[in-house]
This record gives structure tokens, C-alpha cells and sequence, in this order.
């Protein structure tokens, strides 16, 4: 017997249909007779049933064929979509090994910033920056690490520098890069600054383009006035930070993008931004939002905002991404679980100044030190198999459940369950993802 899948899910608007697998993923746009194929599978179907349909329409034959094929129809009672997905996951964690994105070093937890909504201020309860011996140390545990699961070692290897702010330690990241290349010098790596780039000059400017740094500038629009990013004194800084790109741009650092967040200072944003962004050469950027409860609109009016900016952004030449736009790349992708939240997939490996291993680097929780870092990843990996996948009931049957990992700021999943589960941005992040199935 026959029948659809519970984890088809179908986006149907102004004659447009894609259809999906929540678990497995492969969108596909339909027309209406696959759509009335699919209608003839709400209930089981026998044998008898599809040779009579099969006669009447050859071309159903092959439709059929294609539509089992890519798990939207299924044998009854012969199949547990579910635990097969729990162990494709699980073997994929297995055969990757954790933090396969690389190596993140909280530097500083000091910054010369104080923006009203930023998490790291809330995040760090010292003031400390990682000396030059914790970050050596760091750096050789993640290459040993890396080593034991055999990671592919021609792929660059990527080491993210940030804060607080991390050019008020630009020495130690100079000490550090030295350190890196010159030890493991027959490993490439590749560089990554995370920062608000009121610091930049054209020395520090040159040492970036010299060694290939990728450069993530924390900036947010201007229409209300970017009164929320200022100076600990309380100047404000945009103005300044656009002449700070421009010292970027002049000493040919090509690898620059723009990460800013949408929250309830900034919620008047318009395109001019991307337009101004364009006019130094970025192609690239993310925006994404704080807490959707506190922000004077609902999560359909948001989303059709954030797609609309899309838009703009595009015709001036830039993507621009975010959390809300990763389920539907992770769908066509079928990328299961890992792109969305880092801290979340255990993709990265997080070190604060001291040495402690955190969720992610907001994260106010610990997992361990580096001091005990063979017994962390057994923690770790027994804490994926536990909690990460398919085990958190507020996602199950969730229409992206198989692409969107929740944010562990919004659901602690290690240390207790003792959250707040924010309900408008889990609708807000699926309503962009039907609009971005039904466009693209």
C-alpha cells in the first residue's frame, strides 16, 4: 500500500506549487496534474488502485516513479521516515567528526563599543583578554583534534578571530597568525576577523590584505539615526566606520562582508543602506534579528520586509542572507541541521579568554576547558545524539524540522530546559522559507 509522506509539505500560491520533505528536503515546482496525482495518495492506496489510475494517464506512471523516488510517497507501515533521517544525521556527525568548521577565539572580551541590544554584554560577566600561551594552546588542540578524525588537510582550515572587540588585541592576533603558519606550515589556513572596525588603520589594513583576511564588519543601517551603535562614551559610530571601509578598501582587502542585526532601535531600515554598501564593493551580507517578540510588527509584515531588502540588496549586488534565509538554502542543498546555528550543530569549536569551551561565543554556559578537551567531545557528541537531532519536541513535525536548528540562546539543550521558545521568530523564519521556495 501506498501512501503520502506526513512529511510532505506543500507552498501553493498564485498557481505556483513546490513541494518538499520536511526530513529529506528536495523542493521541486509541480504543476496541477502531479498535484491531483498527489491528492489520489491522502489515503492508502493498493496495487489495484495504481494500475487502473496508471491506465488512464501513461504520463502518471513516471510521475509516480519520481514523486516515490524522492520520499513524498512511501510504503505504508514499511517505512520509518523518522529514524532513518536520525541516522543519516547522526551518521554524518560520526563520519565528519565536531567542529568541522573550524577554530573561533574569543580574544577580548572587552570592547570600545557600547550598542544598547548587543548579547555579549550579557554574555561576559569579566572583562579579560586571552593570553598569547591560551591561544598556542588553543590552536595545537584544535590541529591534534583535526588530525585524529582525519579531516580532509588540503581544505583550509578556518580560524576566526572576535570579541568584545578583537583589534584591541591586534598584536596578539599578529603573534598568533605567525605562530600558525609557521608550525604547521604544511597546513593552509584561512583567517577570519570578526569586528566593528572603528579600529582599523592603514597598517593594520595592509597586515589583513597581506595575509587574505576575510573581514565580518558588525554594522546596521542609519535611518534611525544608528543610535544604538555608539562609542562606550556614547558617540555615535557610523559615520566612522564607513571611513574605516574605505581604509579597508584602499589597501585591497577584497574578503569584506557586513553582518548587522534588526532590533527594536533599528526597525525603520530601507534600501539606501545596500545602496551605500554597494558603492565599496561588498557583495556580501547578513542580517539578521534580535528578539522578534520586542520588534512593533508581526512575523509575516517582517518577513515580507527582509524580502524585500533582499531584493533591493540584490540589485545593487549584494546577497544578502540570514538565519531566515538558511532553511530554504539548506532544503535545495538537502544540508541537514548544519548551517543555521554553529553553536547549535557543534560545528565550530569555541574558546573564551581563559580557556573555557562555551556553546558558542555568546553562549553563557560552559561546556569544559581545554584543560579536559578529550573528555568534552565525548560530552559533546553524546549531548547531539541526546538532544540535537529530531530529540527537541517543539520541532518535531515542524514544517523545515530537517533544515532550521534553533539558537541554544533560546533553548538551553545541554544544561537544562529552562527556556523561552520563541514562537514568532520559528513562524517569521518559516514564512520567509515558503517565499523563498515559491520565487527562487
Amino acid at each position: 500500500m501506498l501512501v503520502k509522506s506526513r512529511y510532505l509539505k506543500i507552498v501553493s500560491c498564485n498557481g505556483n506549487n513546490v513541494l518538499y520533505h520536511s526530513l529529506y528536503g528536495n523542493p521541486v515546482k509541480v504543476d496541477d496534474n502531479v498535484m491531483e496525482l498527489i491528492g489520489n495518495f491522502s489515503i492508502s492506496r493498493s496495487p489495484e488502485f495504481l494500475e487502473k489510475y496508471i491506465k488512464l494517464d501513461n504520463n502518471a506512471f513516471y510521475a509516480l516513479q519520481e514523486l516515490i523516488s524522492l520520499g513524498f510517497i512511501v510504503l505504508e507501515r514499511r517505512c520509518d521516515e523518522r529514524n532513518k533521517w536520525l541516522n543519516l544525521v547522526q551518521n554524518r556527525y560520526k563520519k565528519a567528526g565536531l567542529f568541522s568548521s573550524g577554530l573561533v577565539l574569543v580574544i577580548t572580551t572587552e570592547c570600545n563599543f557600547s550598542c544598547d541590544y548587543c548579547i555579549a554584554k550579557t554574555a561576559f560577566s569579566n572583562i579579560e583578554s586571552m593570553s598569547f600561551s591560551t591561544a598556542k594552546r588553543a590552536i595545537d588542540t584544535y590541529i591534534e583534534y583535526i588530525k585524529l578524525y582525519k579531516f580532509d588537510l588540503n581544505e583550509k582550515i578556518a580560524i576566526t578571530f572576535t570579541g568584545g572587540e578583537p583589534l584591541l588585541e591586534f598584536n596578539l592576533i599578529r603573534h598568533v597568525c605567525t605562530y600558525t603558519t609557521k608550525k604547521y606550515n604544511y597546513l593552509n589556513f584561512k583567517f577570519r576577523l570578526i569586528t566593528n572596525a572603528s579600529l582599523i588603520d592603514d597598517n593594520i589594513a595592509k597586515y589583513f590584505s597581506d595575509n587574505d583576511f576575510e573581514i565580518v564588519v558588525s554594522l546596521d543601517d542609519d535611518t534611525s539615526g544608528n543610535v544604538s551603535r555608539k562609542y562606550s562614551d556614547g558617540t555615535l559610530a557610523y559615520d566612522f566606520i564607513f571611513s574605516c571601509l574605505d581604509i579597508l578598501v584602499k589597501n585591497n582587502c577584497s574578503n569584506i562582508s557586513i553582518s548587522s542585526v534588526y532590533n527594536k532601535f533599528n526597525y525603520k531600515l530601507n534600501g539606501n543602506f545596500y545602496k551605500k554598501l554597494s558603492s565599496f564593493g561588498i557583495s556580501n551580507a547578513t542580517l539578521n534579528i534580535d528578539n522578534l517578540s520586542l520588534l512593533p510588527t508581526s512575523p509575516i509584515k517582517l518577513a515580507k520586509y527582509f524580502l524585500a531588502l533582499r531584493s533591493i540588496a540584490k540589485e545593487n549586488g549584494i546577497d544578502l542572507t540570514g538565519q531566515w534565509a538558511t532553511p530554504a538554502t539548506n532544503l535545495r542543498s538537502k544540508s541537514t541541521i548544519w548551517a543555521l546555528c554553529s553553536g547549535a550543530a557543534h560545528s565550530r569549536l569555541y574558546v573564551l579568554p581563559d580557556g573555557s569551551i562555551p556553546f558558542c561565543e555568546y553562549h553563557p554556559k560552559y561546556m569544559g576547558h581545554l584543560d579536559n578537551f578529550d573528555k568534552l567531545c565525548d560530552e559533546i557528541l553524546a549531548s547531539v545524539n541526546r538532544h540535537l537531532v529530531g530529540c527537541w519536541a517543539e520541532c518535531e513535525g515542524c514544517e523545515i524540522e530537517g533544515f532550521c536548528s534553533p539558537c541554544p540562546l533560546e533553548k538551553e539543550i545541554i544544561h537544562n530546559n529552562n527556556y523561552q521558545h520563541q514562537q514568532e521568530k520559528c513562524e517569521f523564519i518559516k514564512i520567509c522559507t515558503r517565499i523563498l521556495l515559491l520565487e527562487d
